[in-house]
């Protein structure tokens, strides 16, 4: 990742795991990631509690690579090799193609030339063993899935959030998405309703 650090995703995973743990709390990951939350005597314990399990669960087998901008993508190769090294199983997650490069495309490559030379190379890589997904902005999408397996869009939705949602999901910022899954498929594009709580960076299916 070019922009997420350590403590971003410790964060969101904390919040994550204590939606799912105690169910009256309603923390926000911002709120965690900024230390507010453990101030409130409440929360001190179940936040804590949920950063012990997030350590204990993930901490082993996460590995987060600080990018530079417009970094080559091919040097993501050297990473997947140290992890193959200590695992039977690698996942490559590249947050934002659009902020990567490749030393073929060379400085004058226009914006969709650079991004269609990044999938080609991210398909090399997963090509070698181990699983790549990456997020991008729904624009570099043409210009990236001729090279890709399966692709996925996040969509806004504008109907309004089933009844039933309670008052944590308002808190915690819920608002109701679908997943189009455009590549790799025959008929009509599939669709998952799905429930996005933003707060909680937490995906639930949408109840009709």
């Amino acid at each position: 990742s070019v922009g997420l650090d350590e403590t971003e995703i410790v964060a969101r995973l904390t919040a994550r795991a204590l939606h799912r743990e105690y169910q009256n709390v309603s923390a926000t990951y911002g709120t965690i990631w900024s230390g507010q939350s453990m101030q409130d005597p409440a929360l001190f314990g179940p936040i804590s509690s949920c950063v012990n399990t997030v350590t204990k669960k993930v901490g082993e087998h996460l590995y987060l690579h600080s990018a530079d901008p417009m970094q080559d993508v091919a040097t993501l190769a050297d990473h997947a090799a140290f992890l193959w090294a200590r695992n039977d199983r690698v996942l490559i997650v590249v947050d934002g193609a659009e902020a990567y490069s490749t030393s073929g495309g060379g400085a004058a490559a226009s914006y969709d030339a650079r991004l269609s030379l990044v999938g080609y190379e991210l398909s090399r890589l997963s090509s070698q063993g181990c699983a790549v997904v990456t997020t991008c902005h729904p624009g570099a999408m043409p210009f990236l899935s001729p090279a890709v397996t399966v692709a996925a869009e996040l969509r806004a939705v504008r109907e309004p959030m089933p009844r039933g949602g309670g008052k944590k999901k308002l808190l915690v910022g819920a608002r109701p998405m679908d997943l189009a899954i455009p590549k790799n498929r025959l008929g009509a594009t599939p669709t998952v309703p799905l429930v996005y709580l933003a707060a909680a960076s937490v995906f639930e299916e949408r109840q009709p």
